[in-house]
């Protein structure tokens, strides 16, 4: 069955499609319940979520902390200099708000 749904990946093509079947199925009974079976779930699920967001925000920070006093001065150098206080006037580009893009020159 494995090599019959995608022999390059070995198997996660399958995983995928179960996961995905899986959420779909999760959602329709949450969407079909109605807005009460809608208000229940999250009244359960963002607790949980609030938790994991707050763990995830201090692994990454822990697991960076050599590098969080060099973000900080980065942050406040670059917040009060004059370039900032203009509000980056000098670096409007109408393609991006037509298109919907920033263009990679000012990213940089």
């Amino acid at each position: 069955m494995r090599c019959a749904v995608n022999p390059g990946f070995g198997g996660q093509a399958a995983l995928r499609w179960g996961l995905g079947i899986g959420l779909a199925l999760l959602t329709a009974l949450v969407l079909f319940g109605g807005i009460k079976r809608i208000g229940a779930v999250t009244e359960k699920l963002i607790p949980f979520m609030s938790v994991a967001y707050i763990l995830m925000t201090l692994i990454v920070i822990v697991g960076n902390l050599g590098g969080v006093g060099r973000a900080f001065k980065a942050i406040f150098s670059a917040a009060f200099a004059p370039r900032a206080i203009l509000g980056g006037g000098g670096h409007h580009d109408p393609s991006g708000g037509r298109l919907g893009i920033a263009p990679e020159r000012l990213l940089q």
